[in-house]
């Protein structure tokens, strides 16, 4: 019986073929797996910055626009009343004065950026454009406590009784106090508008309607003392000493 030589298992360029098949198959999964992924974070980058645009500029924004208008009426009240209890005015003048400070309870939110800091979408976002809108958001915290702060404060305006004689010492020591401690409130609130304003219009434009409602609810206590801010607010406004904290922060 004649010798076979032995068949070969395999022809090796079968082999190359077929590996060439199988790493071809897995770059193209490998794409696509990236492919997908990219799409999907851009989508979610999108969808952060459109929340975070609408909650500084449909939200924030005008509210902080609004307490800049309302501060020269703020101190203007906070001045009548003062003088009032030094003139010893009656005690329903004074509480006239008083019971008529109101300012509107509202928050300065950050959901929006905290949302995509603990989703890790923000790492997705491009420094300069992140820094975009971290800049206005540094300040939104404290904005937000000295909101609050500030209507405990008005709840001690608004604690003197209506009825009775002239002020007591105690009663006028008790107003003038209040007074101080919102007028420190106001000064506050506007250098941390002074501040973040420009910084909000770099993003765009506020909310008409939004800023319609603010101005509006500002009217409702204040009337025709409530004015537009200048285009180029805050050039050529004074600077207090209390403007620097704010711009540290």
């Amino acid at each position: 019986m004649p010798n076979q030589s032995p068949k070969p298992w395999h022809d090796w360029r079968n082999d190359v073929r077929e590996l060439a098949i199988v790493v071809g198959g897995v770059l193209i999964a490998l794409l696509a797996q990236q492919a997908v992924q990219n799409w999907e974070w851009t989508q979610k980058v999108a969808a952060a910055e459109t929340s975070m645009k609408r909650e500084l500029l449909w939200d924030d924004g005008p509210q902080i626009y609004q307490r800049a208008m309302m501060h020269p009426c703020i101190t203007q009240r906070l001045d009548q009343i003062r003088s009032a209890v030094e003139a010893h005015a009656s005690r329903g003048q004074i509480f006239a004065l008083t019971d008529s400070f109101q300012v509107h309870q509202l928050t300065y939110d950050v959901v929006a950026l905290q949302a995509a800091m603990t989703s890790d979408v923000s790492s997705h976002i491009s420094q300069d454009m992140l820094e975009h809108y971290m800049t206005p958001y540094a300040v939104m915290p404290e904005l937000g406590h000295t909101a609050a702060v500030e209507q405990e404060h008005i709840a001690r305006l608004h604690a003197l009784s209506r009825t009775g004689g002239p002020l007591s010492d105690a009663e006028g020591m008790q107003v003038l106090n209040a007074v101080e401690l919102l007028r420190n409130d106001n000064r506050f609130m506007f250098s941390g508008a002074r501040w973040s304003l420009p910084q909000l219009r770099n993003l765009g434009p506020f909310d008409t309607r939004r800023m319609q409602i603010m101005t509006d609810l500002a009217r409702q206590n204040y009337g025709d003392c409530i004015k537009p801010l200048r285009s180029d607010f805050p050039k050529n406004i004074p600077v207090d000493r209390d403007d620097v904290v704010v711009e540290q922060r």
